[in-house]
């Protein structure tokens, strides 16, 4: 089945932190205690598209 059209770019939002070293990571990819101290301080979360 052969479809023709446009394919369409859906933006998704990926949400980032700055980790102590001071390097960007992945919120996918914060260990247990991070997770803990950005719930508890959400400004400190960045979106990847702002």
């Amino acid at each position: 089945m052969n479809r023709k059209g446009i394919n369409g770019f859906v933006p998704v939002d990926i949400k980032q932190f700055k980790t102590r070293q001071g390097t960007w990571k992945n919120m996918g990819y914060a260990t247990k205690e991070e997770q803990d101290f950005l719930n508890a301080h959400p400004k400190k979360l960045k979106r990847k598209n702002d």
